[in-house]
């Protein structure tokens, strides 16, 4: 799969990556129709990095090349066996940059996905707490 990952400012690539591994428990997998480009993205881009570290994050152990853009909406391809709420097919919008343990008491389930994302490098994953079945039209 193709991810756009940032390796310094105004240096984003097209690269090809390894497509994730099956969700975990409380993960969901989600193929992605559109993905925004936040203001920290656009910041990171022109001028970073600044929220981004140059060497490993202490909670993820992430390091660029990095893939931006966490605001995302997709359908659901596959789910870890403890999610609520959502199917198989579901359109969902999802932040995975959000705080699922403010949404469910258990903060493991957001340093699995912040983990699983940045060692993917790819908007597709998303906690099931962030994600909430789509209304728009289609």
């Amino acid at each position: 799969m193709k991810a756009l990952r940032w390796h310094g400012a105004r240096d984003l690539r097209l690269e090809e990556v390894p497509e994730p591994p099956e969700p975990g428990p409380h993960e969901a997998v989600v193929d992605v129709s559109w993905c925004g480009v936040c203001g920290t993205d656009l910041h990171e881009f022109l001028e970073g990095p600044h929220m981004i570290r140059e060497g490993p994050h202490p909670l993820t152990g992430a390091r660029p090349p990095l893939a931006l853009g966490h605001e995302l909406s997709g359908t659901v391809v596959a789910l870890g066996a403890e999610v609520p709420g959502i199917g198989i097919g579901d359109r969902v919008t999802a932040d995975p940059a959000g705080a699922a343990a403010s949404a469910t008491g258990a903060p493991a389930a957001s340093t699995t996905c912040a983990r699983r994302a940045a060692q993917w490098a790819s908007p597709r994953r998303a906690p099931s707490p962030s994600a909430s079945p789509s209304r728009s039209p289609g």
